[in-house]
């Protein structure tokens, strides 16, 4: 990932067929035990953890969901900001599940990024 080339991408395997989500960044690691009655745990949570709503995606046949962020546009709880060069960043993709035939959501792992 270069900020000076605004590109990064994020790939997110693994995922149920056909589900629905989006990822979700911050630059803190905290975990937060099935957050909301999710299966799964949150473990970038943060004050300032940011939600790529603009990217919600569905995960199809392949379960897999790819997207290439704006680096000048990275969502914040209060806005967006831009991204800068040495900063690291986790992410996870927050999605729709399901546990014995009941819907719920779940999270994939957290993964740092580290902006050039």
């Amino acid at each position: 990932s270069a900020v000076v080339d605004n590109t990064l991408t994020i790939d997110v395997t693994g995922l149920p067929l056909n589900s629905t989500g989006y990822a979700i960044t911050s630059m803190d690691i905290n975990i937060v035990m099935n957050p909301g009655g999710s299966v799964g745990n949150l473990c970038i949570a943060s004050t300032n953890m940011g939600r790529f709503l603009a990217y919600v995606q569905n995960s199809g046949a392949t379960g897999a969901v790819s997207f290439s962020p704006d680096l000048t546009m990275f969502p914040t709880v209060s806005g967006t900001e831009a991204v800068m060069p040495g900063e690291t960043r986790y992410f996870q993709y927050w999605y729709r599940d399901q546990v014995l035939g009941f819907p719920t959501s779940n999270f994939s792992s957290a993964a740092p990024v580290t902006i050039q």
